[in-house]
């Protein structure tokens, strides 16, 4: 509009300065309009901003958590990170990408260990299955039920083995415990 009003020319003077006026007031409440809009959008972007990077540093924490509750931990934080709205097209690639390699590093870590806990979890099987064969009497009962609870609890906190052996492998070893359910 104030381009065509340039290109236009003038009107006789006093039209001019009254038209001018009027076309001056009107832009300059759709600038200040603008601008406030703008202010908004920009304070409610940098609160999403710092939200998302709280995301992130949680996300970056993953990986000095037990296995078991950082899977639980990247649903949750996944769930507030798209709920949370954008932040701004300058930023939001950025702190998306920093959020998301946090929790792929956490997951090839944990993919990394798979062949590392399958080979412990086979070990801890043995030594279920050993100390099963070798109990003898009721006497032994209680130092059996507490060196099965202690291979128990070390199971618990072993991560994941590849998935095609962890499954079979949960089984074998429930069946163990359930032999001492006599």
């Amino acid at each position: 509009i104030q381009k065509t009003w340039k290109e236009t020319g003038r009107a006789p003077q006093p039209q001019d300065d009254e038209l001018y006026k009027r076309l001056r007031t009107a832009c300059n409440h759709f600038f200040e309009k603008r601008s406030a809009f703008y202010s908004k959008l920009h304070k409610r972007q940098a609160i999403h901003k710092n939200r998302k990077k709280e995301l992130c540093k949680q996300a970056e924490e993953l990986l000095k958590l037990p296995w078991q509750d950082a899977f639980k931990q990247i649903k949750e934080l996944r769930n507030q990170w798209n709920s949370t709205p954008s932040a701004s097209k300058r930023d939001e690639q950025a702190l998306w990408s920093r959020f998301n390699n946090s929790i792929d590093s956490f997951v090839n870590k944990i993919e990394n260990e798979r062949p590392i806990n399958l080979k412990k979890k086979e070990e801890l099987y043995q030594a279920a299955q050993t100390l099963l064969s070798s109990f003898e009497s009721a006497g032994d009962l209680e130092k059996l039920i507490s060196s099965i609870n202690e291979i128990s609890t070390q199971w618990k906190e072993i991560g994941p083995a590849p998935k095609e052996r962890d499954k079979e492998l949960n089984s074998m070893f429930d069946a163990v415990l359930n032999n001492l359910e006599l």
